[in-house]
């Protein structure tokens, strides 16, 4: 009896050992996969205005919902720029399925607001510093909505398809 238990207790062991490497594994692939997205999103962020531009909107636009957080913050680090009103737009509105268009009354309220921001012949100062607060205020009361952080594997959180992101 007491052989029969040393035989079992070996091969619980071994499973234990497999199990606890697939976790490991996994845990692994999940934070290396954040990590990439971290840096070559923030790179793309940072590549805005210079020679590497275009390349960088389509690393962002090809992230999906993973761009919106780092979007979102470059508000605030460059507001003389304007390409993140047009951006934002378009990625909100090509995160929205056939099905939920006309959008829900936030989305379209959002989206609303963001193309009234590019399509301003006038914008100020003022103007921009309040509409930096406004999607900012959105986003913190919204963004979990839209995209969700641990969700790397995924550029479209809030809904199961994309529509295409036309410029």
């Amino acid at each position: 009896m007491v052989a029969r238990l040393v035989v079992e207790l070996r091969k619980m062991k071994t499973a234990a050992k497999i199990v606890g490497g697939v976790i490991l594994v996994a845990v692994l692939a999940w934070t290396g996969t954040l990590l990439y997205w971290h840096f070559t999103l923030r790179s793309a962020i940072e590549a805005q205005g210079g020679p590497n531009q275009m390349a960088a909107r389509v690393t962002l636009r090809s992230a999906g919902c993973r761009s919106l957080p780092y979007v979102i913050r470059s508000l605030d680090r460059d507001p003389k720029s304007s390409w993140q009103w047009e951006f934002l737009y378009r990625l909100l509105l090509s995160t929205s399925t056939q099905e939920d268009f006309p959008a829900d009354l936030e989305t379209g309220e959002i989206l609303n607001f963001l193309e009234g921001c590019f399509v301003d012949p006038e914008p100020t100062p003022a103007k921009e510093a309040a509409w930096r607060k406004k999607v900012q205020a959105w986003w913190e009361d919204s963004g979990s909505g839209y995209h969700q952080w641990w969700r790397v594997w995924s550029s479209s959180c809030r809904l199961g398809t994309r529509r295409p992101f036309r410029e």
